[in-house]
């Protein structure tokens, strides 16, 4: 083949991928999504950043105020949980163990599994039983030490102390460090009957009545003690209140001492904390599959589990405790190591409680477009929220199934979505949206959000 064959051949293909790449401006009328959001009462007085790039070449094909320093909410949680994967591997246990030393001291290693449930502990204890061990001498020794003891994030609000959402969090984790109210009526004026699930020794002031109306709460004051359940209002059907506990490591002891005097194991030792020795035998444990806590984060948007995950996977990074700083200090590697500037953002937990956290829609579809390209991509994307599904998109965008895999985010003021959604023509794109500053619900931004993405219907 000639120069000149050579050179038209390179010039018809250059042409061509001009045109499949600026095809996507005239497949799409994305200044159609100007015309949605002008149409939306929340262009008035919030802030909607938008941006939305092409998978394989990063070109942002769409954008609006996708450099504003916003904040991610849960979003956030689509770039702290790539991290976990990447340090830990998608096959990693999370294991929580009985040992023994050369002593014969026994040890329970807890690790901070964020699924861990009082139902696994006892079936842990059945386990040791069966293998001879019918009795504990002396003290158990409980190891701690795999994260650190700080409950709650940067940034988190006090006020959110009674949020089912926003439990506390240690190594101590059971339950996701909840229990259940159930608040059932007796008769007319008389006080009703309160049932704790799993029970858990907390004082109970019931200022409630048994009335045709239901109006009913119960939450820990913490203002006046944290260890006490106030129940008021007005209650005339059975009613189930979630409220996190106060102490995660009193409410986990609590259960331990249970779950042992139930399977029938003599102690009558204390319970002290010790590092567990290197040549520790294992007896027995409870191991629970990374990938599956990584799903119920994303899909179902565990901050509990996003804050404990992020924190192992900073411990094994750092190969010190596992904390928020050293999990950031992976994060941070981990992103700009693909090219991702974390200069541009700032993060201060993994999970987007915090409203210290700052992010710009332009570096999230930046970063998507890269983890697009990780080895453990199909992992990571499986643990993405996806319509008609279970989790956060089960409901919303119904005519994108199986095209759109994502990451909700709500907060006060806040509500987010970012992810991946492929065309009908295999077209893949990386997008996201931010909308701040609105007083009311979050459902119209949620609506608009949905709006802006019928574009790939």
């Amino acid at each position: 083949m000639n120069f000149n064959k050579k050179f038209l051949l390179v010039f018809a293909i250059f042409l061509l991928s001009t045109v499949f790449l600026s095809g996507y401006e005239s497949n799409y009328s994305f200044n159609s999504i100007n015309n949605t959001i002008n149409n939306s009462k929340l262009s008035k007085n919030s802030i909607v950043s938008v941006s939305i790039r092409e998978i394989q070449s990063g070109k942002i094909v769409y954008q609006r105020d996708a450099n504003l320093l916003l904040h991610p909410a849960s979003t956030l949680k689509a770039f702290t949980t790539p991290v976990v994967l990447n340090v830990l591997g998608a096959n990693y246990k999370l294991s929580t163990g009985i040992y023994k030393d050369n002593k014969g001291n026994i040890y329970l290693k807890l690790c901070g599994d964020p699924q861990l449930t009082a139902e696994d502990i006892s079936k842990l204890l059945r386990t040791f039983k069966s293998k001879g061990y019918n009795a504990i001498s002396g003290s158990l020794l409980i190891d701690d030490t795999a994260i650190d003891n700080i409950p709650w994030g940067v940034g988190w609000m006090w006020d959110d102390e009674n949020n089912p959402y926003m439990p506390k969090y240690n190594a101590y984790n059971l339950n996701r460090n909840l229990i259940t109210v159930k608040i059932s009526p007796t008769l007319p004026n008389q006080k009703p009957k309160i049932v704790i699930s799993p029970y858990y020794p907390v004082k109970i002031i019931n200022n409630a009545v048994t009335l045709n109306k239901n109006s009913i709460s119960a939450e820990r004051k913490i203002w006046k003690n944290a260890e006490t359940i106030y129940v008021e209002g007005k209650i005339s059907s059975v009613t189930n209140k979630i409220i996190p506990v106060a102490n995660p490591e009193n409410f986990f002891k609590y259960q331990l001492t249970k779950a042992i005097k139930d399977n029938k194991i003599y102690f009558s030792g204390q319970y002290k904390k010790a590092k567990l020795p290197l040549n520790a035998i294992l007896i027995t444990e409870i191991p629970h599959n990374l990938l599956e806590e990584v799903k119920i984060t994303n899909k179902n948007s565990d901050n509990l589990a996003a804050e404990t995950l992020l924190k192992i996977a900073g411990g094994r990074y750092t190969a010190q405790a596992g904390s928020i700083e050293n999990g950031l200090k992976a994060f941070n590697a981990f992103y700009n190591k693909l090219g991702v500037d974390t200069s541009e953002i700032l993060i201060v937990d993994a999970s987007g409680v915090s409203q210290n956290d700052l992010i710009t829609a332009n570096w999230m579809t930046n970063a998507l477009t890269k983890l697009y390209k990780i080895s453990n991509f199909a992992a990571y994307k499986s643990t993405l929220a996806t319509p008609a599904e279970i989790g956060t998109l089960q409901n919303r965008l119904l005519n994108l199934k199986g095209r759109l895999f994502g990451k909700t985010g709500t907060n006060a003021g806040v509500s987010a979505i970012t992810g991946y959604v492929t065309d009908k023509c295999g077209n893949t794109f990386a997008f996201s949206i931010i909308i701040q500053n609105f007083k009311d619900s979050s459902k119209p931004a949620k609506e608009l959000e949905d709006a802006i993405l019928q574009i790939f219907k």
